[in-house]
């Protein structure tokens, strides 16, 4: 019998609950800083963005990914993904699999060209797993810490 999973936007009431997914996948992030970073990106109905919640037969959350649609020089628009959690006992394939498939769906209706998946880089078996299903290396991301940066206000 197969798995089945419900994909919907993670909804402010569960954002604490969602914490415990947040702490196997980023155990330094405290529990105040995914809950301003939560809050911040729910908060914003502007634009085609938003955190969505994967859970499992029971109802219990074994995945969450952030995305937003952008404009994109090469393809009109692209859905940047962020996959931030996937957990669960059995397998976590499929749950990265429903988290995928609710992606791209949501892409095609935003309008996107592409869906931009960015893994971390301690997560490479990610990145496997999107390759196995058709997706390619675009390109690299890197990053380093501003000294200065400014606070918004």
């Amino acid at each position: 019998m197969g798995r089945s999973f419900a994909a919907a936007p993670l909804k402010t009431s569960d954002i604490e609950i969602a914490y415990a997914l947040i702490r196997a996948w980023h155990s330094r992030v405290s529990l105040d800083s995914w809950r301003g970073f939560a809050q911040a990106v729910i908060g914003n109905r502007a634009a085609h963005q938003g955190i969505i919640a994967i859970r499992n037969e029971a109802g219990y959350l074994c995945g969450l990914f952030v995305y937003r649609a952008e404009p994109d020089l090469h393809h009109g628009r692209a859905l940047v993904v962020d996959p931030v959690a996937a957990l669960d006992v059995i397998d976590v394939k499929p749950v990265v699999q429903a988290m995928v498939e609710t992606a791209e769906a949501m892409a095609g209706r935003f309008g996107c060209e592409v869906a931009r998946f960015r893994i971390p880089a301690p997560q490479s078996w990610l990145a496997e797993q999107l390759q196995g299903t058709g997706h390619h290396v675009e390109a690299n991301v890197l990053s380093t810490p501003v000294a200065f940066a400014m606070k918004p206000s």
